[in-house]
């Protein structure tokens, strides 16, 4: 799932991330995962509770550092979807590139 990020001024409030709900109907809750390199999953961050909560405040970051998120869905058996790299910049209109983890 592409995931956007909203850079707020103050670090301090963390960075508000949100996405899409998956269009699977078996979708129990998502996962987020933190990455300073891009084209890296990097560390998960998250869990959210259910399917219904589709952003997360990420406030463990620092200033002047750039993240990239990637968004996973997991079922009620805790299949975790295919993963899709996004790198997002601040600003621009379009702001993602995917890329397929080939893992």
């Amino acid at each position: 799932s592409l995931a956007q990020a909203d850079l707020s001024v103050d670090v301090s409030a963390g960075i508000l991330v949100t996405w899409q709900t998956s269009p699977s109907s078996d979708v129990a809750l998502y996962r987020l995962y933190r990455s300073m390199i891009p084209g890296q999953l990097g560390n998960k961050v998250l869990t959210t509770s259910d399917a219904t909560i589709t952003s997360a405040r990420d406030t463990t970051v620092t200033a002047g550092i750039t993240y990239y998120y990637t968004v996973t869905a997991v079922d009620a058996a805790h299949n975790e979807s295919s993963i899709v790299l996004t790198a997002g910049t601040f600003g621009n209109n379009t702001p993602f590139v995917d890329s397929t983890n080939d893992d």
